[in-house]
């Protein structure tokens, strides 16, 4: 996060910040909810552009493939948005395993059925500056009787953001945890995640311990 001068933004401690967002998919404004994120050295920020596609580079899954068993059933979909930046080092950074958990509450008219949260425009960069391609596997929420559905599988020596999946009743909280592998090293990011805000309501999200030495989340 820059100032009018375009001076990174500090916080008490002097460290610089980024934010995340949740923001309504398609829209310009109108977040959610919001939280920062904070690393020494880093520098970067956040937008509500609520986008849902891919850019050039990178793969994404930008529509939500929800079931459920009602047929006339019309799903809401949202944006959490993150961004991350540090080229404090000189060069990548190379970071593998839990990236982020993102906790959302069932609520509790959803219909028993399989939620997606799937990937919208995320964008990876390297310190050459050249984008760096990485696949997408969703997180599946499986809501109350419904039958767990298989999301895919990361290939091994592709870099991938994948999801797991996990089973929810109505009410309850669950978090989904989104895991990096074979990451060719980066010091920038633009993380997206997509979820149907008719069945799933955002809570919170942090960085997973795995990468939790180089990216800093705070929310509330």
């Amino acid at each position: 996060m820059t100032d009018a001068a375009g001076e990174p933004v500090t916080d008490a401690n002097g460290e610089t910040v980024t934010e995340a967002v949740v923001v309504e998919s398609g829209s310009n404004g109108g977040n959610s909810s919001s939280g920062n994120t904070s690393n020494g050295g880093n520098s970067g920020n956040a937008s509500n552009s609520g986008n849902s596609n891919g850019s050039d580079g990178n793969s994404s899954n930008g529509g939500n493939s929800s079931t459920n068993g009602g047929s006339s059933y019309t799903p809401s979909m949202k944006t959490f948005q993150g961004y991350w930046m540090d080229m404090s080092l000189g060069e990548d950074y190379v970071f593998n395993g839990d990236f982020i958990d993102i906790t959302f509450r069932v609520k509790d008219d959803a219909p028993d059925g399989n939620y997606e949260v799937s990937g919208g425009s995320c964008d990876f960069a390297n310190y050459a500056a050249k984008s760096v391609k990485a696949d997408f596997i969703p997180a599946c929420i499986t809501v109350g009787d419904a039958t767990p559905e298989s999301t895919g599988s990361a290939q091994s020596g592709t870099f991938t953001i994948s999801g797991d999946s996990v089973q929810a009743k109505q009410g309850d909280e669950v978090t989904v945890r989104f895991s990096i592998s074979d990451n060719p090293g980066l010091v920038a990011l633009i993380f997206q995640a997509r979820f149907d805000s008719n069945a799933l309501e955002y809570v919170s999200a942090v960085v997973g311990d795995d990468c939790s030495d180089i990216i800093s989340l705070e929310t509330n």
